[in-house]
């Protein structure tokens, strides 16, 4: 969807007569979607159902299929199966798997989350919501990185190199490393 469309829909939303209009066109594009996307079938998805992975996952209602899922490579764990992270990799506009999709980290998936940013090699990690504050949420949604300093993850060592923060807004830059024994 063009920039200029995203600008119209904002409009067009704040209009009360206009978002009726607009529920209307999503339920269009959802309807679309649904008709040009081959539904999951029992077993698409197995990978996520296995008994060694469910703990791995926030839901187990909401996996990846196995054929989108990006496979970890690094063992980190002490896992059965350390080659899963409920991830999928995403098509961009010009290239094949160009992103990948994962969920917050539990506590005992934070090696997980790094081994995929090292084993697929991610320069840049997004996180579309704030991270939490208190003690009771930080149990739930703990902090995959920290403001200062060095911290082992696994194999690997995170090394905050520069941390700003900005209204709405904190930027990270971290060195990975792979440490040879753990």
């Amino acid at each position: 969807m063009a920039m200029h469309q995203l600008k119209d829909r904002s409009t067009m939303y704040k209009a009360r007569k206009n978002r009726e209009l607009m529920e209307l066109q999503d339920s269009h594009e959802n309807k679309l979607l649904t008709m040009l996307t081959a539904p999951l079938r029992i077993g698409d998805c197995a990978g996520g159902h296995r008994l060694e992975n469910r703990g791995k996952n926030r839901d187990v209602m909401v996996v990846p299929p196995d054929h989108a899922r990006p496979y970890l490579q690094t063992l980190h764990g002490e896992s059965k199966d350390y080659t899963y992270i409920n991830a999928v990799e995403v098509d961009g506009f010009t290239r094949k798997a160009e992103f990948i999709v994962t969920e917050w980290p539990k506590q005992q998936t934070l090696d997980s989350f790094w081994t995929l940013v090292f084993d697929h090699n991610v320069h840049t990690v997004i996180c579309l919501t704030y991270q939490p504050t208190d003690t009771k949420a930080m149990n739930t949604f703990p902090p995959f990185v920290h403001n200062k300093g060095k911290k082992n993850y696994g194999p690997f060592t995170i090394e905050v190199v520069n941390f700003q923060q900005y209204p709405g807004l904190c930027s990270y830059m971290v060195k990975l490393s792979k440490r040879v024994s753990f």
